[in-house]
């Protein structure tokens, strides 16, 4: 029976038996590529404790701790899908009115005790107390937040929210309160520095209050500068992806604080002069006023992130959460212009920032924070019908993984090649494709001139449409290659101009044929038979060291320095260093992890 390239298509992407999923012992494996930590065990490993997966028809799943990809799915996945973010918008929401109210509640307890500024310092006792019961708590979850940050950094729910953004986030969470904190400290007389007369240039306490003043703007403004640096990298990832690239996070953070150092003068010339509330305020409104119109114009180039992004809507919450709570209150106070006014939006400013904090950890990091603790500590596993990595998360993933190292062993690549062409997968030009690349790659270190004529020979075998051997590939990609393959001016190298044709085909393996022919019998058993090479090898060595009396003495020497005219170090760095690693001198294709397993 002959098959037709739009069924081979179908059922090359179908997946079978396999699908990536934590382990039972609660370390994660990273779709099939990256672990979870030293202890865990390498992508092969993890492989094998992967479950089984739904079909449906040609069109076959991964069933993965999310949901499934947008670009596959059927309608009623997409009703699902569209639920799940129905039911999370109205629960985040229903969190955001509460909190709301609980900080309605602290600036109607200040506004009742000091009605005016004047009166403040009368009651800074009472003030500063709420102040504390507001922003305490705040820092403290912030601190447990950026320590469980930590623990689980690599987990693929909290690597997909980028360690950068994290990091960022948890020293504005950690600032935010400790600015306010010292803020109201200084306002509300509970300092031993006090005002002695107005605007006086040599007062410590004005110093003190112009940096309080500076922090506790810096910070406001650095939470929404986290909110609006995180939908530009959404931005910039989705039209990087093709190149294989992500964009460099800090670069955000480094302009948005460059841009607050000129937006914050007119606040510093009031410190010393006397100015209108207005005035003061106002270098504040220009620097969040700026933000917020780079995040709505990129808002309507960015619609297509929630494809990508898990947080994507909580980003959209958040902005709103803030303008609403924040812009509102600012054209009221200016409008009315009474004491009264001013005195209501000095207290919400300084109990909006606990706010908007709170509003940051739960909307963002809540559901993170409870599927994994749950399956770490407590090995349950919960929220598996809600995706909490998004797809570009995994695309990038893709990268990381062995099948370009297991490509290159030719024993398991002839193996690979002849389970990926049986009638039940019909992929294997794919994984031609990879190894036609990689003998590109070494013609390159020979002969440039020679690797770019192969090249383009690969191009036309599987790149081009209705050609021989042509792989899976979105257009946008295909068009990209075909368009480097043939542009001698901008050409570089192969990697640059195969990397992202090879990304989407690594990407395509992984998430449909990789799961079963790491589940086959032969590949099971041609693992069994490198275990046994590697563990005889690893014996073999720890006898003869202890033979030839290399262990520790008592000058302090180890046994690596007193094996060193044995030849010993060079067997165990070399040998089991290119078996590890998949190179050709050794032929188990795994990472460093494979010796741990042993």
């Amino acid at each position: 029976m002959e098959w037709s390239k739009r069924e081979k298509d179908s059922i090359g992407k179908g997946v079978t038996d396999g699908a990536r999923r934590v382990n039972d012992s609660g370390s994660d494996v990273l779709l099939f590529g990256v672990s979870d930590g030293p202890n865990t065990l390498d992508y092969y490993a993890g492989a094998q404790r992967a479950e089984a997966v739904t079909v449906d028809g040609a069109a076959r799943e991964v069933k993965d701790t999310g949901a499934p990809s947008l670009a596959h799915m059927n309608s009623q996945n997409i009703v699902e899908y569209d639920d799940h973010r129905k039911k999370l918008w109205f629960g985040f929401c229903t969190v955001y009115a509460v909190f709301f109210g609980v900080t309605v509640v602290f600036v109607y307890l200040a506004m009742d005790r000091a009605p005016l500024i004047s009166e403040q310092l009368n009651n800074g006792d009472y003030l500063f107390s709420l102040v504390l019961i507001a922003n305490v708590p705040g820092l403290i979850m912030a601190c447990l937040l950026c320590g469980f940050f930590y623990r689980f950094r690599n987990t693929p729910e909290v690597k997909s929210r980028r360690h950068a953004h994290l990091i960022h986030f948890c020293i504005v969470a950690i600032l935010h309160p400790s600015a306010r904190l010292l803020m109201a400290a200084v306002r509300f007389g509970q300092t031993p520095f006090r005002p002695t007369r107005p605007k006086d240039p040599n007062a410590a306490y004005h110093s003190w209050l112009l940096t309080g003043r500076l922090l506790q703007f810096f910070t406001a403004g650095s939470l929404l500068a986290a909110i609006v640096c995180r939908l530009v990298y959404m931005y910039l990832a989705l039209r990087t992806e093709s190149q294989g690239t992500k964009p460099r996070y800090w670069v955000l953070v480094v302009i948005s604080f460059l841009w607050f150092i000129p937006c914050m003068l007119p606040m510093i010339w009031c410190n010393w002069h006397v100015c209108s509330m207005q005035k003061m305020f106002s270098s504040l409104y220009a620097y969040l006023g700026s933000l917020s119109i780079i995040y709505l114009i990129l808002i309507l180039k960015t619609r297509d992130a929630e494809k990508a992004f898990v947080d994507f809507h909580s980003n959209i919450r958040l902005f709103i959460a803030f303008c609403i709570t924040f812009w509102i209150p600012v054209v009221w106070v200016n409008s009315s212009n009474t004491p009264t006014s001013f005195t209501f939006f000095s207290y919400f400013a300084l109990f909006l920032g606990p706010y908007i904090l709170w509003m940051f950890i739960i909307d963002s990091f809540a559901l993170i924070i409870i599927r994994v603790t749950s399956r770490h500590l407590f090995r349950r596993r919960v929220l598996e019908d809600i995706d909490l990595e998004g797809e570009y998360y995994r695309r990038m993933e893709c990268l990381g993984t062995n099948i370009l190292q297991m490509v290159k062993d030719p024993g398991l690549f002839s193996l690979m090649l002849a389970h990926a062409n049986s009638m039940e997968h019909l992929c294997g030009e794919n994984l031609m494709f990879l190894e036609a690349i990689n003998k590109c790659k070494q013609t390159e270190a020979k002969n440039s001139a020679q690797a770019r004529h192969e090249w383009l020979t690969v191009v036309e075998e599987y790149i081009v449409i209705e050609s021989v051997n042509e792989v899976n590939l979105v257009s946008r990609t295909r068009n990209k290659v075909l368009e480097h393959a043939h542009d001698e001016i901008a050409w570089t190298n192969v990697n640059w101009a195969a990397r992202a044709a090879q990304m989407e085909v690594n990407y395509n393996l992984t998430q449909s044929w990789l799961p079963a022919f790491l589940k086959s019998e032969k590949y099971q058993k041609y693992r069994e038979n490198q275990l046994k090479e590697v563990e005889s090898l690893h014996n073999q060595i720890k006898r003869t060291s202890s033979n030839s009396g290399s262990s520790t003495n008592d000058s302090g020497y180890s046994r690596r320095e007193n094996t060193q005219e044995s030849g010993l170090v060079n067997i165990q760095d070399d040998e089991i260093t290119n078996i590890a690693s998949g190179s050709r001198r050794g032929s188990f294709p795994a990472g460093p992890s494979a010796i741990q397993e042993l």
